[in-house]
């Protein structure tokens, strides 16, 4: 039984379901050669103009930059490098039109350039070299890493970064390079294979010593018999030209889709959710080849592409070797644009470009075509109508999906619904919106839908990626917190580890043993004196206080007092004056007979009997004062019983 490999050898072809056959309209350009456009004045470098995250500016306004220095730089896993398509100064950094079918600005580098080198890019064919060239017999890996610092993407339109496709994780059995071209109006592929042949066979080298698979395809529409010829030419002349097979397929639209074409050519379909390195194959556009081969072997950086500009409103249809970064625009009026107020700017092919909100938007990796149109070569679609289930969408849908579903879940927002329908295996080809009998623009439905899934799905990432940050942190504060009280542990550890190893023992033990040692110490033998002394002074303030209140007791009892009551207050007051002065004198007594040379074995017993003595005169001291007190407030009692109403205040005023 014969494997897909020796199929493909004898040169079968399958057929993928649905297709249409839209007219071409290649005949404008088809047999022009490439023409070279020279540098203009400014350049608009959008950030993001491949699939995946936007890159990452690496310049500043006022920066000058040289021919293929490194604008941006990617940003993530799914993106692309960014270089200077010509020397000159950062002018800005700021929103600008966008070569977007969403038309929202987006954030670009403004370069002003250097128009002095102009012939050095444009009056050759190949631009001079910028990096230092390798030989297929270099290690794969310098391939790799050349082609992502040049920043290749897929030129085909998706714009899918060229280093990723270019390491699979499994082993590969066809790499199929795409030069079917199979939207109306592009001939750029067609003029890079007749004028270039050789530079691509270059590319295909550098990817079959990357990728080593057992068969390359070069698949090519049977309606470009020139470039067919030229090609198969070009592989003749390899030194290994036995893996190549430049195939023709029958033209029909969309063959050029990356998985409709691998079935054509191979018979293997990719499952749903799947990519074509599952199946072991890897697909390739003709000019990302070109660009790949160029980058490693020649040393020049994808700074410029070929863009096909054809329409009834421009007066010089061609193929153009275009700067990256020039304004649509521009180029139109290079081409010998004609306004008109109903026309049309498409990028892109009839079937899958857009039309430009505004033309003063760039050329980027992705742009292969710039139709501008009137509308009388390319009409307004009639008004919408209702569908009417006449199925004629699924039948053409190369995806083999339905359409028809598809817009009824989009219009109602049903994400579920449409993921579970395999949204994102339409291709937008277009097919469907173009045999549509009701004029429903499919096609729009679908990326508005994808659109909003994509916003959706970014949301639940930010958030996820928000409570892992979140968790880490937490998980981390509390790995420092277990950290620094093992850390304390271990300190105290040693520190009892070395007090116990220590002569002296317990440092604290012995620092209290030095304290009490210390105040032992300070005891002289006349500390004795020092007890008598101090109980002195305690005699003293007790005498005066009672002297005190003696005093204002006698104050109280001298306002209105009968001559008697005073005679007995005065009489009192003597009275407590003498047991005052018995007490000092008693006090300096003990004093004097404990300052004389008194043992020191009694001087104890000399401290106790001094105490008790003062002590007991005290006790007299206050005896004799509360004995005045009293009297004082019988005698205020008194006085108070037959006194007017206003000299009792008076005498109560005088008491407080």
């Amino acid at each position: 039984m014969k494997t897909i490999i020796d199929l493909v050898d004898d040169g079968q072809l399958w057929r993928f379901h649905g297709g249409v056959h839209p007219p071409s309209r290649k005949d404008r350009t088809q047999d022009q050669t490439i023409i070279n456009i020279d540098l203009p004045d400014t350049l608009y470098i959008p950030l993001a103009q491949h699939a995946g995250q936007p890159a990452i500016c690496l310049v500043k306004v006022g920066q000058r930059v040289v021919t293929g220095e490194t604008l941006a730089r990617k940003e993530g896993f799914i993106s692309a490098n960014i270089l200077a398509p010509a020397t000159g100064t950062i002018a800005d950094i700021t929103l600008h039109a966008s070569s977007h079918a969403s038309g929202l600005p987006t954030e670009t580098i403004i370069l002003r350039t250097d128009l002095v080198n102009t012939s050095d890019q444009t009056q050759s064919s190949l631009p001079m070299s910028l990096l230092p060239t390798l030989s297929l017999d270099d290690d794969k890996e310098l391939f790799i890493k050349r082609i992502e610092a040049c920043g290749i993407t897929g030129l085909g339109g998706a714009s899918f970064p060229t280093a990723i496709k270019m390491a699979p994780r499994k082993s590969i059995d066809f790499l199929i390079i795409n030069a079917v071209e199979c939207e109306p109006y592009i001939t750029s592929d067609d003029a890079l294979m007749r004028q270039h042949a050789e530079q691509i066979i270059d590319g295909i080298a550098v990817m079959n010593k990357i990728l080593q698979p057992q068969r390359i395809i070069i698949a090519i529409e049977d309606n470009k018999p020139h470039a067919l010829s030229t090609m198969q030419q070009a592989a003749k002349e390899w030194s290994d030209q036995r893996q190549i097979i430049v195939r023709a397929i029958p033209t029909i639209y969309p063959t050029g889709g990356e998985k409709q074409l691998i079935e054509v050519l191979t018979g293997l379909q990719v499952p749903s959710g799947k990519i074509p390195a599952d199946v072991g194959v890897v697909m390739q556009n003709i000019a990302t080849t070109y660009a790949v081969g160029q980058a490693v072997l020649s040393g020049q950086a994808l700074l410029n592409r070929i863009v096909t500009v054809t329409g009834d409103l421009v007066s010089a249809p061609g193929n153009y070797r275009v700067p990256l970064g020039m304004s649509i625009n521009a180029l139109l009026t290079h081409c010998g644009f004609k306004e008109q107020a109903s026309q049309k700017i498409i990028m892109g092919g009839a079937m899958m470009g857009f039309a430009l909100h505004d033309i003063n938007a760039p050329v980027v990796k992705a742009t292969n075509c710039i139709i501008a149109a009137s509308d009388v070569e390319l009409p307004n679609a009639p008004q919408e109508q209702a569908c009417i289930r006449c199925g004629d969408c699924e039948q053409v849908c190369p995806a083999q999906l339905l359409p028809q579903q598809l817009q009824w879940f989009a219009k109602d927002q049903d994400h579920q619904k449409l993921q579970q329908h395999n949204l994102f295996d339409c291709i937008e080809c277009g097919a469907c919106a173009y045999v549509c009998p009701s004029s429903i623009p499919l096609v729009q439905y679908y990326r508005v839908a994808k659109a909003e899934i994509r916003e959706v799905e970014h949301e639940k990432h930010l958030a996820q990626r928000a409570k892992e940050r979140f968790e880490q942190r937490q998980a981390r504060l509390e790995r420092d917190k277990l950290e620094r009280l093992e850390k304390n542990r271990l300190a105290a550890e040693k520190r009892k580890q070395a007090m116990s190893k220590s002569n002296d023992g317990d440092a604290i033990a012995a620092a209290m043993a030095r304290i009490k040692a210390k105040k032992t110490a300070t005891t002289p033998e006349s500390g004795t004196g020092n007890v008598a002394s101090a109980s002195q002074p305690k005699d003293r303030v007790a005498a005066a206080i009672a002297r005190a209140k003696a005093k204002k007791a006698a104050a109280l009892q001298s306002q209105d007092m009968p001559a008697n009551e005073t005679q007995s207050s005065e009489a009192d007051e003597k009275k407590s004056r003498v047991a005052a002065a018995i007490a000092r004198a008693k006090a300096k007594k003990s004093a004097a007979m404990q300052s004389q040379d008194v043992p020191a074995s009694d001087a104890s017993t000399s401290v106790a009997n001094a105490s008790n003595d003062s002590e007991v005169d005290e006790k007299k001291v206050r005896v004799a004062a509360a004995i005045v007190r009293a009297k004082a407030k019988k005698a205020a009692a008194k006085q108070s019983q037959d006194v007017p109403e206003t000299d009792a205040s008076a005498t109560d005023e005088i008491a407080t």
